[in-house]
């Protein structure tokens, strides 16, 4: 079964949004979590606007996000195949 994880965050959910928006014009599904709370609470460290798709489409989604220069961690290039 697959089952959602996080590949990126944020400090600011505008910054998450404009990813999103990229990777849902390239086929895949994401989601945005702590958005709402990150805005509201934005003098109290939440832990930022976290970006999560399902675990098949995180090598696809690593390699939109380095073609269009964002940056991929370390943890995260090991997952590109």
């Amino acid at each position: 079964m697959d089952k959602m994880v996080e590949i990126v965050r944020f400090q600011y959910p505008a910054d998450a949004q404009t990813l999103v928006a990229l990777l849902k014009s390239e086929g895949i599904d994401c989601y945005i979590r702590n958005e709402l709370t990150t805005q509201m609470l934005s003098l109290i460290d939440v832990g930022g606007a976290r970006v999560e798709l399902l675990e098949s489409n995180v090598p696809r989604a690593l390699e939109i996000m380095k073609a269009n220069g964002y940056e991929v961690s370390v943890e995260n290039e090991n997952r590109i195949k």
